[in-house]
């Protein structure tokens, strides 16, 4: 696997758990997940500046927008959120976008 694809994966995984951490803060007021949601959206930028230095614009911008489905998806999982019918649409043509995207 290419570091820059690594460095991508990062970015976006920091990104999704910096949500969470900060949809948790606001749950629970503790200033501990505040310090994971601040440190993990200083360290996004950098991994996402890694990345784009061996991939192209266009790749990265769309991996982003993976992160929405991330979020949500954690969201259900670790914070026990509901998901309505328009967010599960929503996903879809996410994921649709990028897979047409990329043919």
């Amino acid at each position: 696997m290419s570091i820059y694809i690594t460095y991508l994966i990062a970015a976006l995984l920091l990104t999704t758990f910096g949500q969470l951490c900060y949809k948790l803060f606001f749950q629970s007021k503790n200033k501990m997940l505040f310090i994971l949601t601040v440190l993990c959206f200083i360290l996004t930028p950098f991994c996402s500046y890694k990345a784009l230095q061996g991939l192209s614009l266009d790749t990265v911008y769309m991996a982003t927008s993976l992160t929405i489905v991330m979020v949500m998806t954690g969201s259900v999982i670790f914070l026990k959120e509901q998901i309505k019918s328009g967010q599960l649409i929503g996903a879809g043509f996410i994921i649709s976008g990028i897979i047409f995207y990329n043919l």
